[in-house]
């Protein structure tokens, strides 16, 4: 089952709600990346057989859901803001998602 939680930016307070890197349900696969162009935290779904998915797998094909022609990079937990490069950390206030 995957997780969404809420990660904000120590700076800037931007914050989105996203996976914070791979996230795995029963039917598929989402990473979270980094847009530079909308400066936004999205999940893509990068595999439809989660099941085929090595532990250490990085997808190759992924684009922005705004513009395939968009420049983007996978994202993880512990990477900066797209806004400002600060330190975003999960928000333990805000409530989590679990999907699947």
């Amino acid at each position: 089952m995957g997780t969404l939680q809420t990660y904000k930016c120590s700076s800037c307070a931007y914050s989105a709600l996203i996976g914070g890197g791979q996230t795995v349900g029963m039917s598929s696969v989402q990473w979270t990346i980094r847009c530079y162009e909308c400066a936004d935290l999205i999940d893509v779904l990068v595999s439809e057989e989660p099941w085929n998915t090595p532990e250490n797998w990085k997808p190759e094909a992924y684009s922005c859901p705004n513009d395939a022609d968009h420049r983007v990079e996978l994202w993880s937990e512990g990477a900066g803001c797209p806004r400002c490069s600060g330190l975003m950390s999960v928000d333990e206030a805000a409530s989590f998602v679990l999907w699947d």
